[in-house]
């Protein structure tokens, strides 16, 4: 199986090797992208450019993951520039249409909100795209889970919080693939 990273960043990233040489968990890559984001603030939003890195970063995970049940995505495709709502679109193992949203934040504690994240629009956006059919949404985070408040779109959004995450990538094997990925090898 061929694998290709799809995701704008791959090409906006501007010293890949930087960020990704020996990289073997989530914690060094989030403080490298935060780093990168910073170097040249008149070229990109840093916010934007963490964000971008993170979303690459997520594209990475469920394509290097194409059987792990917990993440239930294949066929993924990552969202247009600045696509409101949703990052990325696949389908479960089953063939569902699976929405995918990734939201960064460099504090591991943080609970995803409406007020910061505008987290509504992902099951908005989503409901919208498919009216009345069956589909799927996960919110990647490297924060810590969605706030309480929000704990009505659990039914409907899954949550690989931070910790998920960590289990996933936080081995050097991963890495490797994932800056393989980067630079096309």
């Amino acid at each position: 199986m061929i694998i290709k990273l799809e995701h704008y960043f791959k090409n906006t990233c501007y010293d890949i090797h930087k960020l990704l040489k020996g990289v073997t968990s989530l914690t060094t890559f989030l403080n490298r992208l935060d780093k990168q984001s910073q170097e040249q603030p008149e070229m990109w939003n840093p916010k934007k450019y963490k964000g971008d890195g993170f979303e690459c970063l997520v594209e990475a995970i469920i394509k290097l993951n194409p059987t792990n049940t917990r993440i239930n995505i294949t066929n993924y495709k990552p969202s247009l520039v600045d696509n409101m709502g949703i990052d990325g679109t696949g389908e479960t193992f089953d063939g569902m249409p699976h929405e995918i949203q990734a939201k960064m934040s460099m504090d591991p504690t943080r609970l995803i909100t409406e007020e910061h994240e505008h987290i509504a629009m992902f099951p908005a956006m989503a409901g919208t795209k498919h009216m009345g059919k069956e589909f799927q949404m996960t919110l990647f985070t490297t924060g810590k889970d969605l706030h309480y408040v929000l704990e009505n779109f659990n039914n409907k959004v899954r949550v690989l919080g931070r910790k998920d995450i960590e289990k996933l990538v936080n081995t050097p094997i991963f890495w490797k693939h994932f800056y393989e990925l980067m630079i096309d090898k």
